[in-house]
């Protein structure tokens, strides 16, 4: 499969890993190019992420360094970025909390 490039018209909808592993590559080749960075975590962005996919991928870890970015809109969207991606890590902890604490009720009960 040809590596992903982003164009600023498309938005990744339906990601695979291998999608968010080429967006990843790019992240590295643009060491230093702010500009360029800042497509990628826009284009990081568009992508519908699952936890799972957080997982696999391991993203937040080549999105992390950019939080400190001295170009600030690049700092600003990663740090954007990262909010959604720790949101989307909240709701699934409180969904398998709630399914914990309803199988526990369901064996006390019977």
């Amino acid at each position: 499969m040809p590596p992903v490039t982003y164009r600023k018209t498309a938005r990744l909808t339906m990601a695979r890993a291998s999608d968010i592993m080429g967006l990843m590559a790019q992240l590295a080749k643009a060491d230093g190019d702010a500009d360029r960075q800042l497509d990628l975590v826009k284009a990081l962005s568009g992508v519908t992420m699952t936890m799972d996919l957080l997982k696999a991928t391991k993203v937040g870890g080549a999105v992390k360094p950019l939080r400190k970015a001295e170009h600030a809109p690049l700092a600003d969207a990663a740090n954007d970025l990262i909010k959604a991606w720790r949101a989307i890590a909240a709701t699934v902890s409180r969904r398998f909390a709630q399914s914990v604490q309803c199988c526990v009720v369901l064996a006390a009960t019977a």
